[in-house]
């Protein structure tokens, strides 16, 4: 029969402050059980960036493989718009991951705002912030969030604020051109993609048959 010394020191979870009265986070760690406290997971803040847009489908490739790993995965893209969008109708892939857009019949490329436009997407930010301080999600991707914030559209201040008080084990996705410095050194893991122009100069130079010297 194993004695008192054998014990193992178990931490409680303790959810950030900003959350302390919602059960998501509990819930979301229900299936590990107790953790010792050097082993509670450790969430991580990943940027993604290039000069333009259109950095989504790297990032949603490694949505859909933790989705598919049973990992809880939200998705909001806050400058894209489309038919029947918004929080109230946002779209189950499998069990695992909800993927939401604005609720707009148009995608945004400037600061200047319809009022109607206005509204959509500070109630999509709303629901963001609710989302997050949940605890329900694993992984969060916040797609374009920088231009939302470099267009003026949703204050640098308030993303910030929610990146520092989200729960410890939540992974967190930011994408979009020009990140703001104070992400940059917040951030875990910064991927930048750029076009590599000398390579594929470089490539059609081999393909141009004229260069290509007869036996």
């Amino acid at each position: 029969m194993p004695s008192p010394k054998d014990a193992v020191s178990v931490a409680p979870v303790k959810q950030p402050a900003a959350q302390a009265s919602s059960t998501g986070g509990e819930s979301f760690l229900q299936g590990y059980g107790a953790f010792p406290a050097h082993l509670i997971p450790q969430g991580s803040l990943q940027l993604y960036t290039q000069p333009g847009r259109g950095m989504f489908t790297p990032v949603m490739v490694q949505a859909l493989r933790l989705a598919g790993q049973g990992t809880r995965v939200l998705i909001v893209q806050f400058l894209k718009g489309g038919i029947k969008q918004g929080p109230e109708n946002r779209v189950l892939l499998g069990s695992s991951l909800e993927w939401v857009r604005c609720r707009l019949h148009r995608c945004i490329d400037t600061p200047h705002l319809e009022p109607e436009e206005r509204v959509a997407l500070d109630e999509l930010w709303q629901f963001t912030q609710e989302a997050v301080r949940s605890g329900r999600y694993g992984l969060v991707v916040l797609d374009e969030l920088s231009l939302a914030i470099k267009l003026g559209l949703i204050p640098e201040e308030q993303v910030l604020d929610l990146v520092d008080q989200r729960p410890v084990w939540m992974d967190m996705i930011i994408t979009g051109p020009e990140m703001p410095a104070a992400l940059l050194e917040r951030a875990d893991l910064i991927t930048q993609l750029r076009p590599r122009q000398e390579s594929s100069r470089a490539l059609g130079r081999r393909r141009d048959p004229s260069r290509v010297s007869s036996p």
